[in-house]
């Protein structure tokens, strides 16, 4: 090579170097430029994919609170009692027990050994009158211990009882019927007596050994 041209491309060389050192290239600049500009937006939108994806977040359950009124049930009212009403006894049974509403094993006499005895009561309400009565059932000769107040209903017969499990000693007792004023309106007895007591035999008769004489026949005088 001509020697006076070598300095001469070594001081054009030189620049050319130099560049390729110190900065890039437009070239280098601008596919740096294309290849991470797409990566950095195909980031940016996977990003807000998924953000959208993910689940809203879900609020804290508050239990709901119904203000409805409450309901309150009312009681019907009982009926008003008659207290006029012109009640009768029809019946007054004292029995073992009652039913089907009748009085089973009625009698006038029972063992100390019986479990209840009931005062059964049929009552006449001629004017279908909603009424009560009272029912006593005492030891004859002692102080009254109480009365049991029964229902009457609006018909015109109606039937009720009730029981005691006291009557256990031997001796008379007596049932009281009271209207629903207090007047007493009907009444009977009964008795109790040992259930282990020996039953009495029937009596002799004094005149069973006793010859009678057949009535004489008339006399013929033909």
């Amino acid at each position: 090579m001509n020697a006076k041209l070598l300095p001469l491309l070594s001081l054009l060389a030189l620049p050319i170097l130099t560049g390729c050192e110190e900065q890039p290239s437009w070239a280098e600049a601008s596919l740096g430029r294309n290849v991470t500009a797409p990566a950095q937006v195909a980031l940016a939108e996977q990003t807000k994919q998924l953000e959208s994806a993910k689940p809203a977040a879900t609020p804290a359950t508050t239990p709901a609170t119904i203000d409805a009124p409450s309901k309150v049930i009312e009681a019907p009212e009982p009926p008003a009692i008659d207290r006029d009403a012109p009640l009768k006894v029809k019946r007054l049974v004292v029995a073992e027990s009652v039913e089907k509403r009748e009085p089973v094993s009625a009698g006038v006499s029972f063992g100390d050994d019986t479990p209840r005895i009931y005062a059964f009561v049929e009552i006449g309400n001629p004017e279908r009158a909603e009424s009560e009565i009272a029912v006593s059932i005492t030891p004859r000769g002692e102080k009254e211990r109480g009365r049991v107040t029964l229902n009457i209903g609006a018909s015109p017969r109606w039937r009720t009882w009730s029981f005691t499990r006291l009557a256990k000693e031997p001796g008379t007792y007596d049932v009281v019927v009271y209207d629903a004023k207090g007047d007493e309106i009907g009444r009977t007895s009964f008795e109790v007596v040992d259930a282990n007591a020996p039953v009495p035999t029937a009596a002799a008769d004094p005149y069973e050994d006793l010859e009678v004489s057949p009535e004489p026949g008339a006399t013929d005088n033909g």
